[in-house]
C-alpha cells in the first residue's frame, strides 16, 4: 500500500531530522 510506504518514509524523515538536529 503506498500510503504506509510514504508514512514509514515520513517517520524516517523525522527520525532523521531529529538526529541531525
Amino acid at each position: 500500500m503506498p500510503k504506509t510506504k510514504q508514512v514509514l518514509e515520513d517517520l524516517g524523515a523525522r527520525e532523521f531530522l531529529g538526529y541531525t538536529k
